[in-house]
């Protein structure tokens, strides 16, 4: 498997480096993505491990609330 993170905020997406050959991925990557600080309750991050291919075959996901996480 050749998987990858998939991060988008709200129109904001960003990819990380695919994993190689390997069933057990790590990343160490960082995703720049600016947060409204006036939508912040209303803001939804969503993290996605998606193998490759076209399109994308979705693994999983986690979708986090940033409204209360950052002050």
């Amino acid at each position: 498997a050749d998987p990858l993170v998939r991060v988008q905020l709200g129109a904001q997406v960003a990819l990380s480096p695919f994993a190689k050959h390997t069933l057990n991925p790590q990343w160490n990557f960082e995703a720049l993505l600016r947060v409204d600080a006036h939508a912040l309750d209303q803001s939804e991050l969503l993290l996605e491990v998606c193998q490759r291919g076209s399109p994308p075959r979705g693994l999983g996901a986690a979708r986090v609330r940033l409204g209360g996480l950052l002050l």
